[in-house]
């Protein structure tokens, strides 16, 4: 690097830095001004509230740069020469021989650095857990302790979630519910049990039975079991939590199993016949609910006149339920689990004590919270909007590809606007300020019709790619144009 590049780069890189610091502190002193009463609570003390406040920017500011890089490019390398062309060292450097693009190679790559560090940014430190959930906090909330709500929100396997309210802050729902989606399969046992049920609970019904069924409770909490993350379902006696579905014939179950009481098609027999591992440990299975059950040990002990079958107990029970393809629905777990027969038909029966209802999902606290907010698609990288696009967890498709479409071009989009507004400032003809009205003004337009692309109705490709494909002939030209 020669010693004209090292002052060009030096001098690019600090104005670099005060335009952002300029950019993004009026950014933040206007969403302040606005928004200053959702940070003010009673009984607050000072130092804490600003805390919160200088918290919060901290965060944003990494998503301010991505808005703001662009512009501080263009205004920093305007600045770099604007003040190189008032104390007349353009001249000099003109009069020794060296090209007016000699000068402004160092600023084009210093730009495309800095465009890159914006790439970074959008793609690698946004996209991270701690920083999303950090963006994605209301002002007055920062903290997570106030609820939100759920509102019919699709996890990975297209179960729908819903709850009255959910505490980022406790990792918990109040009265959650999940829709277990499937294949739509419904038994003419299942269409008569619907046409009996009343009007107003005909269609909700006809909905839950025609996909996989249904997972309700009191609440519900974020927890991982066998390295798995997902929720754990509680309830109490008189309202357990619930997982209501189908047996693999399609027919309805006698008695849905809960949190309280989980039935099975196996009788005592089958019980007796079960032969422990070596460990003690067990492992029944019963095809028509699609049930396993598995137990640290069991425990058998002798009749008595109120349990004249005798009382057999499961340490440690687990309780999953699937599906015919292998699609774990539910798991079941408690402290222990004491057998009862029905008299009626001789099945069998657990009453479980401590018992919650496990289902896997890929939907976190800081997912849900996300979404909630409704800028869960801004806040993800590109990877993870394709994979969003694959899994059709999207509703607006096409929008989605054209933002990551969008990402891609940002880069170059940066670079055409910097060569289209430079060549003002180089010019010799007219003064700096009509100079830099005129980068000013082509800056305005460049960005006018970036936005307005989206509104073309051309395909996603074409929408992102136009202000490069329109501009980048002229930006050539203009940079041609510089009188060396």
């Amino acid at each position: 690097m020669k010693t004209l590049d090292r002052y060009v780069v030096r001098s690019f890189v600090v104005n670099m830095l005060l335009c952002l610091v300029v950019v993004m502190s009026l950014r933040i002193v206007i969403d302040l001004s606005f928004n200053m009463d959702e940070f003010v609570e009673e009984g607050v003390p000072l130092g804490d509230r600003l805390k919160t406040i200088g918290f919060y920017y901290a965060c944003h500011s990494l998503e301010y740069y991505t808005e703001l890089g662009g512009v501080a490019i263009v205004l920093a390398a305007a600045f770099t020469l604007a003040r190189m062309n008032t104390s007349n060292e353009l001249t000099a450097i003109m009069a020794s021989g060296v090209s007016l693009r000699r000068v402004l190679l160092p600023i084009v790559i210093g730009s495309a650095v800095m465009s890159v560090l914006v790439v970074i940014d959008r793609e690698i430190i946004i996209p991270t857990p701690g920083i999303r959930a950090a963006l994605s906090r209301d002002r007055d909330d920062q903290a997570g302790e106030e609820g939100i709500r759920i509102r019919l929100m699709a996890d990975g396997n297209r179960s729908i979630w819903w709850a009255t309210r959910m505490y980022p802050g406790k990792k918990e729902m109040k009265h959650p519910t999940v829709i277990l989606r499937g294949d739509g399969r419904r038994s003419d046992e299942v269409d008569d049990f619907v046409a009996r049920a009343t009007r107003r609970d005909r269609e909700y019904y006809r909905t839950l039975y025609s996909g996989l069924g249904r997972i309700s409770g009191l609440k519900a909490t974020a927890g991982t079991l066998d390295d798995e993350s997902g929720w754990l379902f509680t309830g109490d006696v008189t309202r357990p939590a619930v997982l209501c579905t189908l047996d693999r014939a399609g027919r309805l179950w006698r008695k849905s199993p809960t949190t309280c009481e989980i039935w099975s098609s196996l009788t005592l027999d089958d019980m007796v016949r079960v032969k422990p591992k070596s460990d003690g440990s067990i492992r029944i299975k019963d095809r028509r609910y699609g049930l396993t059950i598995d137990a640290a040990d069991m425990i058998a002990r002798a009749p008595t006149p109120k349990h004249r079958e005798g009382i057999v107990t499961l340490v440690q029970p687990r309780f999953t339920f699937s599906t015919g393809r292998g699609r774990v629905l539910g798991r079941f777990v408690a402290k222990s689990a004491d057998l009862g027969v029905d008299a009626k038909s001789e099945r069998i029966f657990w009453t479980l004590e401590e018992g919650k209802l496990f289902h896997a999902t890929d939907l976190t606290v800081q997912e849900m919270r996300l979404r909630e907010s409704g800028r869960h698609l801004d806040y993800a990288s590109s990877d993870e909007l394709m994979r969003l696009v694959d899994l059709e967890r999207v509703h607006d498709r096409k929008g989605v590809i054209q933002t990551r479409h969008f990402r891609m071009a940002e880069p170059l989009n940066n670079l055409v606007l910097l060569l289209i507004g430079v060549p003002f400032i180089l010019s010799r003809e007219r003064n700096v300020k009509e100079s830099a009205l005129m980068c000013l003004g082509i800056s305005l337009l460049f960005h006018a019709f970036v936005y307005a692309s989206r509104y073309f109705g051309l395909p996603p490709i074409w929408t992102a790619w136009l202000p490069v494909l329109v501009f980048g002939p002229v930006a050539a030209m203009m940079v041609d144009a510089i009188k060396t």
